[in-house]
């Protein structure tokens, strides 16, 4: 059976417009693709320059205030900086601390340490605020250098001997929650948390604040 002439028209016709649809239809998924690339470009330059321009408020350490002794309450001190460029405003600082003692493990040089594994390392629930509701809220400008001071064993027998002989410690955890201009709409958190380590053969003074192994992550 032969083929007519205008059956190859019509056969040739028919793979012209496939072609054309397919090719069609392969810009119009590169024209979409490209698009959403453009805009997430736009988006990671954005965020970008926000995260390049934005106030950064950083915990950077804790410290007693004052001699600690026992039998009275004491004073903590935590150290943080605006390490960013912008200043940070609304700056609110929600702290609470262990509430008790846990027991250091002395090893068999006599070496202080805190079982990061089995300690009661706190939930760190002290972000979910507007600090804009809280009424002593502050500025915090760039490379300033700033502390908070908190009251603690403020319930008898307040600082008790353990701690003063560093057979025993203590955190003190919280979060600073905080705005930034280039980004205003958005509210800012950088969760903390810090225990006490004693130093062997040392005094209380000698002992020094470290970061939890939880309690410290996903800042904001």
């Amino acid at each position: 059976m032969s083929v007519k002439k205008h059956d190859w028209y019509d056969i040739w016709h028919l793979r012209i417009l496939a072609l054309t649809f397919v090719a069609a239809l392969g810009a119009a998924i590169f024209t979409g693709w490209l698009a959403i690339r453009t805009q997430n470009i736009a988006t990671d330059s954005h965020d970008g320059l926000i995260s390049a321009t934005r106030a950064w408020v950083v915990p950077t350490g804790a410290h007693f205030d004052g001699k600690p002794t026992v039998g009275f309450n004491q004073r903590i001190k935590v150290t943080y900086e605006n390490v960013g460029k912008q200043a940070a405003s609304d700056v609110v600082n929600s702290m609470d601390w262990s509430r008790k003692t846990s027991p250091v493990t002395i090893d068999a040089k006599q070496m202080p340490y805190i079982d990061i594994q089995t300690s009661p390392w706190p939930i760190n629930n002290r972000c979910s605020f507007d600090p804009s509701q809280v009424i002593n809220r502050r500025a915090v400008y760039p490379s300033t250098k700033n502390e908070y001071i908190m009251h603690i064993f403020n319930d008898p027998p307040y600082l008790p001997q353990g701690v003063v002989d560093g057979t025993d410690f203590f955190y003190v955890y919280g979060c600073f929650v905080y705005r930034s201009a280039v980004s205003a709409a958005e509210i800012h958190h950088s969760p903390y948390c810090l225990y006490y380590q004693p130093k062997r053969a040392g005094t209380i003074d000698d002992g020094t604040f470290e970061f939890c192994p939880s309690g410290s992550a996903n800042a904001d």
